[in-house]
């Protein structure tokens, strides 16, 4: 999802400028500084809701499905 966000980030930068660019750039600084800072993965969680919503076959990744049990091994409580 980064490397996807990133390209149109740049497309728009080289061919638009950028005022239109930051619209794209800003939503993935901030993506990016949620998992520098606090540990949570915004584009794991979004990968979990499509699965979890049929979007994307869940044997794409059977982990991403439900994040709890990555968050447990790590040491975090989950409710």
């Amino acid at each position: 999802m980064g490397l996807v966000f990133s390209s149109a980030a740049l497309i728009t930068w080289l061919s638009a400028g950028w005022l239109d660019a930051r619209w794209i750039l800003l939503p993935l600084v901030g993506a990016a500084s949620l998992e520098g800072f606090l540990g949570y993965c915004l584009g794991c969680s979004i990968f979990g809701w499509l699965i979890r919503r049929g979007l994307v076959p869940e044997s794409v990744c059977e982990e991403c499905g439900d994040l709890r049990e990555r968050y447990r091994r790590s040491g975090f409580e989950v409710t």
